[in-house]
């Protein structure tokens, strides 16, 4: 099915929408269950993360969401010679961990010391395909819209994925593992993954 869904760049006004797939991507994730170990809170904690999260991601980067409106992308630049600390994307984050800061803080930390620092790339933080759209091809067309990109201008590619079946997704799409795990404390693990660009 790949190549036959079409995937659109999301604008400022479609930033709630796109926040609203990525929760319920995320809802059963391992991950994010890991964050929000309530499972009665954490649907409220997800809206509110991704919202802010799209927001900012629309401005600073490229939010995608496929013509079902069942999956969703977000792309950020990462540019070595940048600062990387955002003060007011920082404390709208705050704002919405409420009780569960802590382990936000802790997943932020252990990302952000084996993220690949030394060479330019397009980070994926987040991609995600709402339950009763997975296995239709949404996450492949998600990656191959803003791979293609990245391959024109020989633009390399990181990213953690959350589960060993998602990776093998990325792995299909040219993404390989890096070394190391990410592992958090008494939860599970999240594989870091890297990808050349591909030559015309």
């Amino acid at each position: 099915m790949s190549g036959t869904l079409t995937i659109r760049r999301a604008h400022a006004g479609e930033a709630a929408l796109a926040a609203h797939i990525l929760a319920r991507a995320f809802d059963d994730d391992p991950v994010a269950a890991w964050l929000v170990p309530n499972l009665a809170a954490r649907p409220a904690v997800l809206d509110a993360f991704f919202g802010v999260f799209t927001a900012f991601g629309v401005e600073a980067g490229e939010v995608h969401i496929d013509q079902s409106e069942r999956g969703a992308s977000l792309w950020l630049p990462f540019d070595p010679s940048d600062a990387h600390d955002d003060p007011e994307l920082g404390e709208a984050l705050a704002a919405v961990y409420g009780p569960y800061a802590e382990r936000f803080g802790m997943f932020d930390a252990l990302t952000a010391a084996q993220h690949p620092a030394q060479v330019a790339h397009a980070y994926l933080p987040f991609i995600g395909v709402k339950p009763e759209g997975q296995g239709r091809g949404i996450g492949g067309n998600l990656l191959e819209a803003r791979l293609r990109d990245l391959d024109v201008s020989g633009t390399p590619a990181y990213l953690e994925a959350s589960t060993l079946d998602s990776a093998r997704l990325y792995a299909r799409h040219g993404f390989e593992f890096l070394p190391k795990s990410i592992d958090l404390p008494d939860g599970p693990s999240l594989y870091p993954m890297w990808r050349e660009p591909r030559a015309a």
